[in-house]
């Protein structure tokens, strides 16, 4: 579990640091403004994204669920994300903090992604869009292909959403049912320890080892 719980922790690190620089990026900026300078912040963008794998994206979307500039994708077409969960968790009020989505279908381009949002408030506090910084799930996977078999590795959310794991069941599984092995242990509102069980999904007894990550309702399993 340490190699994977480390792991996870550093990539975080450059989640949480690239979030900030999108935050001083376009703050003090209105919805206008970063169209009309969606080029160059762009390519500022981008030199983030090429720098590190681990990164699917980073966005800020309006007000109104219309991303204004992306990393990636530019032009950006005229699409609308409102109705994605983490949209609706920051509209919603200023309590959200960095919310954490389920893995999603890309609307830009065909990926997968799960994101970290944070909220954009104009200057009187009021909501004024979203940030995300898109994740490739592959990215852990492809960590946890290389440690030593046999293994079952995850990254999840506290309500069982599957943000990553090895081996990969994205095409059949996307959530632990609250009564798996996993799942009822982390019900009791432990942020570590070990459950022992028989798997929901194959029938084979096994012990799994858990840690939550530090700010983040996502847990790490080995």
């Amino acid at each position: 579990l340490n190699t994977v719980y480390e792991h996870a922790l550093k990539v975080f690190e450059t989640f949480e640091l690239s979030a900030r620089y999108l935050d001083e990026l376009t703050s003090g900026l209105s919805d206008a403004e970063i169209r009309k300078e969606e080029a160059e912040l762009s390519v500022r963008l981008k030199s983030i994204t090429d720098r590190l794998p681990q990164l699917r994206d980073l966005w800020v979307i309006g007000a109104n669920g219309e991303p204004l500039v992306s990393g990636t994708v530019f032009p950006m077409p005229k699409i609308n994300v409102s109705d994605r969960e983490y949209f609706k968790a920051q509209k919603a009020g200023a309590g959200a903090g960095t919310y954490v989505s389920e893995v999603l279908k890309a609307r830009a381009a065909d990926t997968t992604f799960f994101t970290l949002s944070r909220r954009r408030a104009d200057a009187k506090g009021q909501f004024a869009g979203v940030t995300t910084v898109s994740i490739a799930p592959e990215y852990f996977i492809n960590f946890y292909s290389k440690l030593p078999p046999p293994g079952v590795f995850a990254l999840i959310r506290d309500d069982g959403a599957i943000l990553a794991r090895y081996p990969d069941l994205s095409t059949r599984l996307e959530k632990l049912a609250p009564n798996s092995t996993v799942m009822r242990a982390i019900s009791e509102k432990s942020d570590d320890g070990f459950a022992s069980g028989l798997s929901n999904f194959d029938g084979i007894t096994r012990i799994f080892a858990y840690r939550k990550m530090p700010n983040y309702n996502i847990y790490v399993v080995s």
